[in-house]
């Protein structure tokens, strides 16, 4: 670990009032959250099933079950389905703000930018009033710059939403628990209602884990009784003092939280939709009730490590957290230091690193792991890495100069070994989901703008122009950033989402006619075709498709349309129609050929029907293609 000798018992220089620059930060922020927001389709998977939940409540009125517009498996006569996988609030807020601002894909995402732009101004805010406005404007900067929290802010998932919450909650909390001498008895009950609404509403945004703050802060206040004490040589010492370095005891500290008011507030507002659903009733795609996929299999399975799909090994999360707040990453050795962390002057980054690390931890420990579930630390990372960089500029020295130029030159090879991934990936991916050249050459381009950051960054270091290295790291960011809303957002649509997102829509006009739509073998799953789609699809994903379609699909005349990969058409489809003669005619064929996405129509007479189903097929040459 990178330790920096700067003193932090003086507080750092504060500059004057710059209202100017914290409008154009602020400004700054809502041009990364907002601009072109709905100007790329939606992503799959996650926001693909959320956004096509929240417009079937638009569209139906029901806002107490999440459903899709997809003909449940096991129950083929039923329009939608049921889908019990999260909490209702993320739904609720799409739902509002496309019933406001209409069906559209920057409506759906609106919630998430908002949530984002709420977790900076908190940042800010808390930065501020603990380590004056430099480190606030740093902290900002950091923060909304990390590439996970602009993936966050740009999409209708959870993780923008839970991150604000879980912000709230430890920010109202610590507030409470530490109040600054400004702060009124009749303010700090304030903050502990606000901690307990915002619980309620992290439980209904992710779950059980929403409640996580509590496991974090019961080690705070834990952690406050032990005194780390280092030998000069390395090596830790641990012993548990007394008392707590403030007057409060750990129930002293809890009554603070006023608990019996806050769990009962938290209980109104969190439980009566975890009772109307269980009521409502209704199984999913699975067949599984809301209590044996919310309550057993999402909750009770997942913490015991039923998640295979996700699985990954103990350290995937120092790379994740390496990759989405890079470069910022790069110092947080430096500004995740230990040094002193017990003496009452430095209490502010104790909470901030206590916040961090078990979260890391914690979700280390865990087996399934994503990018997105550690988003709720990076708050804590960015108001570290500002307040760092604050006191680096206030009193700069050698140490502070060297961990810089450290700094640069991790990020200089961090980007260069991403590069290289980017410049070799496409020869490695599998035959039947190719890279389009045009998304790797930018995957490049990005890349290598990434590097010529760093090193410039690291040129401005090695002159101790400090600042100037500063502003490298962030102007190349935002250009990356910038790109990637113009030429990734056009080549995403283009390559990627377009050709089966445009598929679902040109098979609107055959629903109108009554002939049945399949979506057939799309792996991984693609639900934000359910978004473009005015019907119900049936969904099947194993092979072979006929024997299923015969016994399943009740067909308009034997008419059916087929969406489904140019792959799976050529080595699965089209042979199994050429061996019992099922005239098949290709209306549509988007993104290829090769490869791409296609839109078929098949004819199924009675006769061919019941050959499928007896399976009694011929080698014959397909006809009426």
């Amino acid at each position: 670990m990178v330790h920096t000798e700067i003193s932090t018992k003086a507080p750092p220089h504060k500059i004057g009032s710059f209202p100017l620059a914290e409008i154009g930060l602020l400004l700054f922020c809502l041009l990364l959250f907002f601009w072109r927001l709905g100007s790329v389709p939606l992503f799959d998977l996650d926001e693909g099933l959320y956004v096509a939940c929240a417009r079937q409540m638009v569209l139906h009125g029901d806002w107490i079950t999440p459903r899709l517009n997809s003909h449940p498996p096991l129950n083929p006569a039923a329009s939608t389905t049921p889908f019990f996988e999260k909490p209702i609030l993320i739904y609720w807020l799409g739902a509002l703000s496309m019933r406001l601002f209409g069906l559209t894909p920057f409506a759906a995402r609106l919630p998430s930018a908002l949530a984002s732009l709420l977790t900076t101004l908190l940042v800010w805010w808390f930065a501020k009033i603990t380590f004056g406005r430099r480190a606030a404007a740093l902290a900002a900067l950091t923060y909304m710059l990390a590439p996970l929290t602009l993936l966050d802010a740009r999409q209708l998932t959870t993780d923008a939403l839970l991150t604000f919450w879980f912000t709230t909650m430890m920010l109202s909390a610590y507030l409470c628990l530490e109040p600054p001498s400004s702060i009124t008895p009749k303010t700090r009950f304030g903050l502990a209602m606000v901690f307990w609404v915002s619980l309620a509403f992290s439980v209904l945004t992710k779950g059980a884990a929403g409640a996580l703050p509590l496991f974090v802060l019961a080690i705070f206040l834990l952690l406050k009784r032990l005194t780390l004490r280092i030998k000069a040589r390395g090596g830790f010492r641990f012993y548990l003092s007394s008392q707590f370095e403030s007057p409060h005891t750990l129930l002293t500290a809890w009554r603070c939280l006023c608990p019996l008011l806050g769990i009962l507030l938290c209980f109104a507002i969190a439980a009566p939709w975890h009772y109307l659903i269980w009521k409502a009733g209704g199984r999913d795609e699975l067949g599984h009730t809301w209590f044996q996929e919310y309550i057993l299999r999402q909750h009770l399975g997942r913490f015991r490590g039923l998640d295979k799909v996700h699985d990954m090994p103990l350290p995937t999360y120092f790379v994740f957290f390496l990759i989405g707040f890079f470069p910022w990453a790069c110092f947080a050795p430096a500004a995740f230091s230990i040094h002193d962390l017990w003496a009452p002057y430095r209490r502010h980054e104790r909470f901030l690193i206590v916040w961090f690390w078990a979260v890391f931890v914690l979700f280390s420990l865990a087996s399934a792991k994503l990018p997105s579930y550690i988003a709720p630390l990076y708050p804590a990372a960015a108001i570290l890495t500002g307040r760092w960089f604050d006191i680096g500029f206030a009193y700069p020295n050698a140490s502070f100069a060297k961990t810089l130029r450290r700094g640069a030159a991790a990020a200089f090879i961090t980007t260069f070994v991403l590069f290289i991934v980017a410049f070799l990936g496409p020869h490695f991916v599998p035959r039947n989901a190719p890279i389009a050249p045009p998304i790797a050459t930018l995957a490049r381009q990005l890349t290598a703008l990434w590097m010529i950051g760093a090193l410039l960054a690291l040129l401005c270091f090695r002159k101790q122009a400090y600042r100037l290295g500063i502003t490298a790291l962030a102007l190349t960011t935002t250009l990356m950033v910038l790109l990637g809303y113009t030429v990734g957002y056009q080549d995403a649509a283009r390559y990627v989402q377009d050709p089966y997102q445009q598929l679902a829509k040109d098979a609107n006009k055959d629903a109108i006619l009554g002939i049945p739509i399949v979506y057939y073998h799309i792996i991984p799953r693609r639900p934000s075709m359910l978004f473009y789609a005015n019907y119900s699809p049936y969904e099947h994903k194993e092979l072979p498709l006929l024997p299923w379609l015969t016994k399943t699909v009740p067909l308009n005349k034997g008419w059916v349309d087929v969406i489904t990969s140019a792959d799976t058409w050529q080595h699965h489809l089209q042979p199994e129609l050429q061996q019992y003669k099922i005239p098949v005619h290709i209306l549509k064929w988007r993104g290829g050929p090769p490869g791409g996405w296609l839109l078929l129509q098949l004819h199924i007479v009675a006769s061919k029907m019941g050959k499928v189903r007896e399976g009694k097929g011929s080698d014959s040459v397909l006809t009426g293609v």
